[in-house]
């Protein structure tokens, strides 16, 4: 394996780029990651396509990243649920009347996050929807 030096840290920051300046992460990482094996590809763009499909399928290939893949789409698919039907928003303003002050939100955004942890990716995307419009106010 080829040692890539300073170079190896163009991806992470190619991805912190595009994620922050198109607000699109899923495009920013496969860009990334492609970027990455173009960069050991000796920037042939057809060898580097062809890695990062082996690369995707070996990943997928695991039983144990596809349990992973599809726990948390179908947690993501919940919490747009919550927010597509309204709960969310409704549950917001529920809490945005009932607590009025700063300190108020950040304790209750506490309490939330561990009242409702039962998995890592479902606490930060619940408690992200939910709390959003209590704490913007």
């Amino acid at each position: 394996m080829e040692h890539l030096g300073i170079l190896s840290l163009l991806p992470p920051l190619l991805i912190i780029f595009l994620a922050l300046v198109t607000k699109e992460v899923i495009f920013s990482l496969f860009a990334g990651i492609f970027f990455g094996y173009l960069l050991t590809s000796n920037w042939n763009p057809l060898v580097a396509m062809i890695k990062l499909t082996d690369g995707i399928a070996s990943v997928l290939s695991d039983t144990w990243n596809i349990r992973i893949i599809l726990f948390t789409t179908l947690l993501a698919a919940m919490v747009g649920l919550f927010q597509a039907t309204g709960a969310a928003k409704a549950f917001g303003s529920w809490m945005a009347s009932k607590v009025k002050s700063r300190l108020g939100t950040l304790i209750v955004t506490w309490l939330f996050g561990i009242f409702i942890f039962f998995d890592d990716y479902f606490n930060c995307l619940t408690i992200g929807t939910v709390m959003r419009p209590v704490t913007d106010e």
